[in-house]
């Protein structure tokens, strides 16, 4: 008996000290979108702008252990990639400022035809530290 619990207190002491601690999630401060009526429509159109503001920040109390390396603005059509809006590979800040202004008018529309009411426009946001640890956030934008 003395023999099982000093093999399973050696086996617990061994998987402890080979556990690494989790990574520190990256944080989002904020997520702010603002719809421009462009068109004083006082409804979603083509015609409108969507303002973005993103704040992102490291939450490593080591500010040389953790940096975001990587992010990108995209978007979807309808659930089809629609393209590439903004972003940055190899950086290595602790902090990330995002401010977009995108004209809906001005984005490609995937496939034949244009932005017709009820399309839903999909903004993704996605950024990724030296850890690999990763942030998302969506934004819908609904055609009227």
């Amino acid at each position: 008996m003395k023999t099982w619990k000093l093999l399973s207190f050696a086996a617990f002491i061994l998987f402890m000290s080979s556990c690494e601690q989790d990574p520190y999630p990256l944080e989002v401060e904020y997520f702010d979108k603002y719809w421009i009526d462009l068109d004083g429509s006082n409804s979603h159109t083509p015609f409108d702008e969507i303002e973005f503001d993103i704040r992102i920040n490291t939450t490593d109390p080591d500010p040389e252990d953790q940096f975001i390396t990587e992010w990108e603005l995209s978007y979807f059509v309808n659930d089809t990639y629609g393209g590439l809006l903004d972003g940055a590979e190899n950086i290595g800040t602790n902090t990330l400022n995002v401010n977009a202004v995108i004209g809906i008018e001005f984005l490609n529309f995937p496939g034949p035809g244009t932005f017709q009411p009820g399309d839903r426009i999909e903004f993704r946001f996605w950024a990724i530290d030296n850890h690999g640890t990763q942030v998302e956030r969506y934004y819908d934008y609904f055609l009227e």
